[in-house]
């Protein structure tokens, strides 16, 4: 994809991002630059989460998805949701956990999702990047602390 259009779209896409809507959904957001999006989930009793999505030659590949503490360091331990959208097992490319979940590269590029082809979700607002950070928060919010 022609990296004019991959920075519209990813422009596009996280115009909604604003301080605003993070703080009220008490999210930490660490910055948005293209190729990258970097926001923090927090809340009381609850270990926080960072999310780093690096978005190169998005939309034509889905947002390569780091699972961070709030310092910027890989999570460890790794979360626990009851429907594996954390995935705590490491990644046969990244060698690290990762976001079991359509519009993850880190799904797609999987082993066992090849066959659940990104065109299958791109363009859904879903899993558009802030709808996509939408449902991680919430998978978040539902995972054991």
């Amino acid at each position: 994809m022609h990296d004019l259009v991959s920075k519209r779209i990813f422009a596009e896409e996280t115009a909604g991002l604003t301080r605003r809507l993070c703080e009220g959904r008490s999210w930490q957001l660490f910055g948005v630059s293209y190729p990258v999006v970097d926001v923090g989930f927090t809340g009381a009793g609850r270990p926080g989460l960072r999310l780093r999505m690096t978005c190169d030659n998005y939309n034509e590949l889905p947002a390569s998805i780091e699972l961070l503490n709030l310092n910027g360091e890989p999570i460890s331990p790794m979360i626990s949701c009851p429907k594996s959208i954390f995935n705590s097992s490491t990644h046969p490319t990244t060698g690290k956990p990762f976001v079991c979940y359509p519009g993850s590269r880190q799904y797609h590029t999987h082993p066992s999702h090849v066959t659940d082809d990104w065109s299958n979700y791109r363009g859904s607002d879903r899993y558009k990047l802030g709808g996509l950070i939408f449902q991680l928060w919430r998978a978040w919010q539902k995972a054991r602390p």
